[in-house]
């Protein structure tokens, strides 16, 4: 199936037959546009590590969500997808925030 078919992908990090780094991998190696919503409940430091590598195989890291998360931040994040895969197709990456669930807002 053609990912780019979807908008974006929830990815909870710690699944238990694949690690996030692998599947952010697989996602690069299939050329994935959409946005990508990083979930985990690891410490915050590992979801910024995969976010940044995520970044850097090209990939749209949209946000991140620490579990458990609140509506209202998934919300927020869902909201911001459209634009974010509008300008998917500047070459300069988002700019990557530390807090909770925004990365690349203006």
């Amino acid at each position: 199936k053609n990912l780019n078919t979807f908008d974006c992908i929830m990815l909870d990090i710690w699944l238990s037959d694949c690690y996030g780094e692998e599947s952010l991998e697989i996602l690069a190696e299939q050329s994935y546009q959409g946005a990508i919503v990083l979930v985990s409940g690891t410490p915050k430091e590992e979801i910024n590590r995969l976010a940044t590598k995520g970044l850097k195989l090209g990939l749209f890291i949209a946000g991140y969500l620490t579990k458990p998360f609140r509506k209202q931040d998934l919300m927020e994040i869902l909201t911001r997808v459209p634009q974010f895969r509008t300008s998917f197709s500047n070459p300069r990456p988002p700019e990557y925030s530390h807090t909770n669930a925004s990365i690349g807002a203006h």
